[in-house]
């Protein structure tokens, strides 16, 4: 489903978004409505990240995209929708109730999880039709070019083991601790037997 597919559906939305919306912006907004038309099996896995949260995703894409000459400035093109796969499970992907038993386990799976799986996110952006402003007036919205290709940007986010090291640092020192009590213990004991021996020995002397 497209953003105008969904706007012909509703078209109560032309007020709330009066310059237009793409999906993301629908999703910050109108999730229920962006569920109607997205099936959630044909996305294996994907899910559609919302405006608000796709900012950094969206200033790293700026980033390649000039870097790489695919463009000039961030003004030729638009961004569109902005999707996410992979990373550690969230809360509300492993509680969709919401129960509390549920999110105590979340919050305990979640501390004990080493290795982080990769994620990825893509930033769809397309090319603009260039427009002359007029002075002493707003800039105009950008429109797309339809005869241009949507140009998807795949980030990889793969932190990998970066809890190891951390995770065997505290065992090492649990290890050394329990180490060190258990010979404190040990030298205790010798102790306490050896003053016994020395103090049953002067009595028989």
């Amino acid at each position: 489903a497209t953003a105008d597919e969904i706007l012909a559906q509703n078209p109560d939305l032309a007020s709330e978004f009066p310059n237009g919306f793409t999906l993301s912006d629908l999703q910050q907004n109108n999730p229920a409505i962006v569920s109607e038309f997205l099936d959630v099996e044909a996305l294996n896995g994907w899910a559609l990240v919302g405006a608000a949260n796709a900012g950094e995703a969206q200033a790293a894409a700026d980033v390649e995209l000039v870097a790489s000459g695919v463009f000039k400035t961030t003004s030729e093109y638009k961004k569109l929708n902005v999707w996410n796969y992979g990373g550690k499970p969230t809360l509300k992907d492993d509680c969709p109730d919401g129960g509390s038993i549920c999110r105590a386990q979340h919050r305990i799976t979640s501390a004990f999880q080493i290795k982080n799986p990769k994620n990825y996110t893509v930033v769809q952006v397309q090319k603009v039709i260039p427009q002359t402003p007029v002075p002493g007036q707003a800039p105009p919205l950008p429109k797309v070019d339809p005869s241009q290709p949507v140009i998807s940007v795949v980030l990889i986010r793969d932190i990998g083991n970066e809890r190891v090291i951390p995770f065997l640092y505290f065992v090492i020192s649990v290890s050394l601790f329990i180490l060190s009590a258990w010979a404190l213990h040990n030298r205790d004991k010798t102790l306490m037997k050896n003053k016994a021996m020395a103090e049953a020995a002067s009595k028989e002397s």
